[in-house]
């Protein structure tokens, strides 16, 4: 390695998440953000606009299928660009290795397909930091739990499994990313290692088997659980499996048990706030949390971003190492769903992702964070 390198960089506790899933669908069709956005090749610019919103952090991925042509063999043209932006505009990078996208023809359930992440994952950090560009922080496997839902349950996602196959996908997502994490924990210098996961509430219905409904929700701790070897110990998990809890929370995050595909009105009064979720699972695993995902669609983004920055502030008063609080998607992007153009976060582009500029009333809100939850001022960390 290189004597040279850098040292790993500092996460910020606002972040910038530019969407990069790069999943294929079961009909084949890859979805592919960051070219569509081409951020790929304008990360540069999306970076300094940024800035202006105090996000000197961002949370990036890697598109594994595009860069492991062969097996063991990498072409990096394709992330160049972006590592060669985060060392000359001087952010923190917190990168995905897998953001759902497996290189097309592996074998799913395979010990290959669990060595080949961790070999990737490995060459990827080589490559980063060669290019002055280290990462701040790692995901190995982004949101086990919805990917086994999707691919072992739903049959949407790689392995494209339905019915009863959930657990299965899991348990292999879950050796992928101990292996990863074990593989990068010499080569990241200190950066934490991350989980990305969702942060949902199961609401029970008059009807409901209360069993079913605790099972339900306790699922959502599965594969932090099997990461610690809390659970399915066999699986190799561990104390230092990773740092940070890293939760997704997003408006559909609540719903009915029964009724997944529908959120609870965001003004229903059952919902519960998001401060109390927060402090649930701070004290469960009593580590560091960081909001890895969070965001609403327009016109709803900046009341949603202040409502999480004052439940933020309320969780870190109530004790929560709360070190985080990523905008995702920060940018306008083709949905992964249905690829229609999708106006969010802070960045609004125009119908062909060519033009960007700033929404002025999700910049306000992203201000309102800095201050309401104890950022650093937005001044401090310009450059």
């Amino acid at each position: 390695m290189n004597a040279f390198r850098k040292a790993a960089p500092r996460p910020g506790f606002l972040v910038g998440g530019f969407e990069c899933a790069s999943h294929a669908w079961h009909d084949g069709v890859r979805v592919d953000p960051l070219g569509v956005t081409r951020h790929d090749v304008m990360a540069a610019g999306d970076y300094r606009l940024i800035a202006r919103a105090g996000m000197r952090t961002v949370r990036e991925g890697l598109r594994w299928q595009r860069i492991e042509v062969e097996p063991g063999r990498y072409d990096w043209s394709s992330a160049i660009p972006m590592f060669e932006a985060i060392a000359e505009e001087g952010v923190a990078a917190i990168w995905d290795i897998c953001h759902w996208g497996i290189p097309d023809g592996i074998d799913f359930f395979s010990d290959s397909f669990v060595a080949r992440m961790a070999d990737f994952g490995a060459a990827a950090v080589e490559e980063m930091t060669r290019r002055g560009a280290p990462p701040a922080g790692i995901v190995p496997v982004n949101e086990m739990n919805f990917w086994a839902w999707a691919g072992g349950l739903k049959g949407y996602f790689p392995p494209y499994l339905k019915d009863t196959h959930g657990d299965a996908v899991k348990r292999q997502l879950v050796r992928a990313y101990l292996a990863v994490a074990q593989r990068l924990r010499p080569l990241i210098g200190g950066a934490p290692i991350i989980t990305c996961e969702p942060l949902v509430v199961v609401h029970a219905t008059p009807e409901a088997d209360p069993f079913r409904v605790a099972a339900e929700q306790e699922g959502m701790y599965q594969a932090w659980d099997m990461l610690l070897g809390r659970l399915a110990p066999e699986l190799g998990g561990h104390d230092g499996a990773f740092d940070w809890v890293g939760v997704n929370y997003y408006p559909h995050n609540q719903w009915e048990i029964g009724h997944e595909m529908q959120m609870l009105a965001e003004d229903d009064p059952r919902r519960i706030p998001l401060r109390e979720l927060l402090v649930r699972v701070h004290d469960r695993y009593r580590m560091p949390l960081m909001i890895t995902e969070t965001g609403d669609e327009e016109p709803g983004c900046a009341p949603w971003m202040a409502m999480v920055g004052r439940e933020a502030a309320a969780a870190r008063e109530a004790g929560v190492d709360l070190r985080g609080i990523c905008l995702y998607p920060v940018m306008d992007y083709p949905g992964w769903a249905d690829r229609r153009h999708c106006p969010c976060g802070v960045i609004e582009t125009d119908a062909d992702y060519r033009e960007r500029r700033l929404r002025p009333h999700v910049l306000a809100a992203l201000r309102g964070i800095a201050q309401e939850a104890g950022a650093v001022a937005l001044t401090q960390d310009a450059r």
